[in-house]
């Protein structure tokens, strides 16, 4: 079951990413932690992928949480990174 968040969880959880952006520039924290609190961020709630079309090409990939309506993720081609330690 997929739970509704109130405007005060929205809040905390907003306040939280901004909080986590500061440690990154200040060097607390990594790229790594932030992207894994802000995707545990959005556990249990509904979210899908979309494409993004210039015409016929695809431009750009995304998670999207569809309870906050909240871009999670936009990857376009050019910002993609494979995995560097899948076996």
């Amino acid at each position: 079951m997929v739970k509704k968040m109130t405007s005060k969880e929205k809040e905390e959880i907003r306040r939280y990413a901004r909080s986590e952006l500061y440690k990154i520039h200040t060097g607390e924290t990594s790229w790594d932690e932030w992207l894994w609190n802000v995707l545990l961020s959005h556990y249990g709630h509904k979210v899908s992928i979309q494409i993004y079309w210039d015409g016929e090409t695809p431009m750009s990939v995304t998670l999207e949480d569809e309870n906050t309506n909240e871009i999670v993720l936009d990857a376009e081609l050019y910002t993609l990174k494979a995995r560097d330690d899948a076996e």
